[in-house]
């Protein structure tokens, strides 16, 4: 796997442990608990769909194998790159709330 503009190779491995997190957990939003959905990844790696393509894959693995009914994600509204994968992942109507006193968008995606 080439990741690098430079060309360097890098193993799928050392790229997971390195440069990306990915969960889903339960959460507490608005007294409510909710399996939340949480996703980052290294700066460098940002605009070549990565992210996109690991979140769609965790949240069929949620929503299918796992039988979860909804899963969230809560987004800053200024970090336009998660809203990005959010959308691409198929998360569209959102409610705008305070979560840890910051302003959010959550997102919901319901199992079909």
């Amino acid at each position: 796997m080439q990741l690098t503009a430079s060309g360097r190779g890098l193993s799928r491995e050392g790229f997971w442990k390195s440069c990306w997190l990915l969960w889903y957990q339960p959460e507490e939003v608005n007294g409510v608990e909710e399996m939340g959905l949480g996703y980052r990844l290294a700066k460098r790696y940002w605009g070549q769909g990565l992210a996109s393509e690991s979140v769609q894959a965790v949240l069929h693995n949620a929503l299918n194998q796992k039988q979860l009914s909804s899963v969230v994600v809560i987004i800053e509204p200024e970090n336009v790159a998660s809203l990005k994968v959010a959308e691409k992942a198929g998360f569209s109507a959102f409610d705008n709330l305070e979560f840890h006193g910051r302003p959010v968008r959550q997102y919901r995606l319901t199992q079909q």
